[in-house]
């Protein structure tokens, strides 16, 4: 990829399908939000900092095959 906007918007089509679950979250930068949009995977999102809810969004991902858990390194948006 030429850009990390460009990587973000790649990786979860290629990782993610139907039967996975990501869960996001809700300060993430844009560009992963619209990775993350380009999946066909079930999306969930938890509030910054609130592991409370990120365990109420795990089980809402009920039985995917996959649950991918996805956070900024430096919120910058």
């Amino acid at each position: 990829y030429s850009s990390c906007f460009d990587a973000n918007g790649g990786v979860f089509e290629t990782l993610l399908g139907p039967e996975d679950a990501v869960i996001s979250d809700a300060l993430n930068h844009a560009s992963i939000i619209d990775g993350i949009r380009l999946s066909k995977a079930k999306r969930l999102r938890y509030a910054n900092r609130d592991m409370a809810d990120l365990e109420t969004q795990l089980k809402a991902a009920g039985e995917a095959r996959r649950k991918l858990i996805v956070t900024d390194g430096v919120f910058s948006m």
